[in-house]
């Protein structure tokens, strides 16, 4: 049932992060805001209201395609806004909830239902143009390859749909453990490939046109007695630098691999549930503890470790011109500096940032746990 998956999904999500009620004493306690002379001016360009989020939910995600950002919220409201000004360009509101986060590209908007489905918009004035139904709810937004869109569901099933009218195409399935994270990772596309992590500590590489895998590797395996303690899942997306994929687990490790056939290239012990970043030769992690950490992506050597944001909730990273900001449970944003991670400035939005930040050039959208865009922009 989803309140039973639900509830789960939180209890454990608690238990690992250690986001309890804190006293002084908490070795857990989220960490104070440290004081920094700020070196780079960062400006708020335009917000925008879209709406129904929720604090427990798999957080919902803004997309961007040909200037337009697009977003979505949990009553089914559909949204496009002109990436320079905020202007809405257009609003549709389907006749169910969403759950599954917004996705934008060669000409459909892609969105996913707590019930199985999956419909698809024209980028250009938000009519429907096709809906199909799967099995399991969609926590993970649809991509759309051009000819497939591919979507992957808490079931461990990633399905092949065609981008022309939904119909099925091909099924991928992966076993996964009994106790798994509420929510799962979105696919990243790469050439003909899906790259596409599991619960099961697994990243799959999925033939986009016939469903078949190219590679499958472990990224982590499960260690100790609980079912807790055995939990590796794959929920952050992976990024793929030069002819590497990186990507990093729940209790487990993070591991580059040879984009030609899943060979381990190297590996270091992480722990995280959000997506991964690049830039600067570089691959950027925030941790469940709150530490943010740079990897050289040829090598794996540690470049340099933040800690200052230690149980702050943290989103994923994201890469913003030469800089990375993330996001935290206080509704912070903080910039840091690629090179060597100090910070270089912090500005405050309107509730709790989970999902994940885009960025476009010197811009940066950021999506709140209020329901709230917020564009800001470097000032240099």
């Amino acid at each position: 049932m989803r309140f039973s998956k639900l509830v789960a999904g939180v209890v454990v999500a608690t238990l690992l992060s250690g986001c309890e009620i804190f006293d002084d004493e908490d070795p857990k306690a989220p960490a104070d805001l440290v004081d920094f002379e700020p070196t780079l001016s960062v400006s708020k360009d335009w917000s925008q209201k879209i709406g129904s989020q929720h604090e427990y939910l798999s957080p919902m995600r803004l997309a961007e395609d040909a200037g337009v950002i697009f977003a979505a919220n949990l009553d089914g409201e559909v949204s496009a806004f002109r990436r320079n000004s905020g202007e809405k360009v257009w609003e549709v509101a389907l006749d169910i909830p969403l759950s599954g986060g917004v996705s934008a590209s060669r000409g459909l908007v892609t969105v996913g239902g707590p019930q199985g489905e999956v419909v698809a918009l024209s980028t250009v004035d938000g009519t429907e143009k096709w809906r199909a139904k799967l099995a399991t709810e969609v926590l993970s937004a649809p991509v759309n390859t051009g000819r497939q869109v591919v979507v992957h569901t808490p079931d461990g099933l990633v399905t092949g749909l065609s981008s022309s009218d939904g119909s099925e195409l091909w099924k991928y399935k992966e076993t996964l453990p009994l106790l798994t994270m509420q929510g799962v990772s979105e696919p990243i596309l790469e050439g003909p490939l899906a790259l596409v992590g599991f619960a099961s500590g697994k990243l799959s590489a999925i033939r986009t046109d016939t469903g078949l895998p190219a590679w499958e590797a472990l990224i982590a395996l499960p260690s100790g007695r609980s079912d807790i303690e055995r939990m590796v899942d794959l929920d952050g997306e992976p990024v793929v630098v030069g002819q590497s994929v990186i990507a990093a687990t729940l209790q487990g490790s993070i591991k580059a691999l040879d984009m030609r056939g899943g060979r381990v290239l190297w590996e270091a012990d992480a722990s995280t549930s959000k997506a991964l970043a690049a830039g600067f030769s570089q691959v950027y992690i925030a941790e469940l503890d709150g530490s943010v950490t740079a990897y050289r992506a040829d090598t794996g050597a540690q470049v340099w470790r933040n800690d200052q944001l230690s149980y702050r909730g943290l989103s994923a990273p994201v890469t913003w011109s030469s800089y990375l900001a993330v996001g935290d449970a206080d509704g912070y944003v903080h910039v840091m500096s690629q090179r060597d991670g100090s910070f270089v400035a912090r500005f405050s939005v309107s509730g709790a940032v989970r999902s994940l930040m885009a960025s476009r050039g010197k811009s940066l959208y950021v999506l709140d746990d209020s329901g709230r865009i917020t564009a800001l922009s470097i000032e240099e």
